[in-house]
């Protein structure tokens, strides 16, 4: 197994978020979103999964 430091991965797009993978192994990814001020991601379903959020900076808000 790869292991990466997340501040490899912290860049960020005036446009959009960006999303940058950490690890991926069969049915486990881990990743980073990287988020300005006023950017988003749409709420959408992750069907028969398990989603767990670590906030590395910042503040946001998550609803289900």
């Amino acid at each position: 197994m790869d292991i990466r430091n997340a501040a490899e991965v912290q860049v960020s797009q005036e446009t959009r978020f960006s999303k940058n993978t950490l690890y991926q192994n069969g049915k486990s990814t881990a990743f980073v979103l990287n988020f300005l001020p006023g950017q988003s991601l749409p709420p959408h379903p992750h069907s028969n999964a398990h989603v767990y959020l670590f906030v590395i900076e910042g503040t946001g808000t998550c609803t289900n």
